[in-house]
């Protein structure tokens, strides 16, 4: 849903912590390997579920975001993963053309280190809801 991935890019925009931890790279869908250096963000839909009650249409959204870092530690992209939950964790968005009602982080896979890359990553699913 547009709308949603619009209120994440501008709740990222707002934040200084989380945006510089990344070299401002927050990216829709993929990265562009061409362009992109580590460490760098990826934020992109799991699932979008419709629900309708008498009075109202429900959408709960997860989306999940993705770091990738290439230090030989972990320890800058840990650092990270603590700026995006304080950024991300039960935010309040401006999804525009809905009535935001919550954000809630749903689970953390990671950091877990890629040998194939040589990169650290970890990725995190937020669970939104909004209606209309």
């Amino acid at each position: 849903m547009k709308a949603v991935w619009e209120a994440l890019y501008t709740k990222f925009n707002a934040d200084t912590n989380f945006k510089t931890a990344v070299g401002g790279q927050f990216y829709p869908g993929f990265a562009d390997q061409e362009r992109a250096t580590c460490p760098y963000a990826i934020y992109l839909q799991v699932t979008d579920l419709s629900d309708w009650t008498f009075s109202e249409d429900i959408e709960t959204i997860t989306m999940q975001i993705s770091v990738c870092d290439d230090q030989n530690s972990p320890t800058r992209i840990k650092t990270i993963e603590g700026y995006l939950y304080a950024l991300f964790d039960d935010a309040i968005l401006s999804v525009s053309g809905y009535e935001f009602v919550r954000m809630h982080r749903r689970m953390t896979q990671g950091p877990y280190r890629d040998d194939a890359y040589g990169t650290w990553q970890f990725n995190v699913d937020y669970e939104i809801e909004i209606r209309k």
